[in-house]
């Protein structure tokens, strides 16, 4: 059997299936820490923030070394995104949180039903 190489993993995780590219993520997890192609490709598959993160208030919850609890490091990634303050170092097994603002997804979704309303009102005008 052939061994997979850090070329093929990457391949898999630029593949069009959905599916080819998540295995391909649980197959680099292991290899992110020694391989920055591979960090940087997965990096990429996440697609960035949406528009109602809460980039300030991000946090990495990383596993402590002495206890089972996580240690939470606090990031805000409006100044690393913006270049104000250096990249958080991510370790192996560590988990990036960005909360989401329910304010924002409210505000949001009321602008989405008002464009719907309006939409509706404007079809309705035009056929009569």
């Amino acid at each position: 059997m052939q061994a997979l190489t850090t070329h093929v993993i990457a391949r898999g995780l630029a593949d069009e299936s959905s599916g080819v590219r998540e295995h391909a993520v649980r197959l680099a997890e292991p290899r992110l820490d020694k391989s920055p192609e591979l960090l940087d490709k997965v990096l990429a598959l996440a697609g960035g923030l949406k528009t109602t993160a809460k980039p300030h208030q991000a946090v990495i919850l990383r596993n402590a070394k002495d206890s089972s609890k996580r240690q939470e490091v606090a990031v805000d990634l409006s100044k690393v995104l913006g270049r104000k303050e250096e990249d958080a170092r991510l370790l192996p097994g560590d988990i990036l949180f960005v909360p989401d603002s329910t304010g924002k997804r409210a505000l949001r979704r009321v602008g989405e039903m008002a464009i719907g309303l309006t939409s509706g009102l404007a079809i309705v005008r035009a056929s009569r």
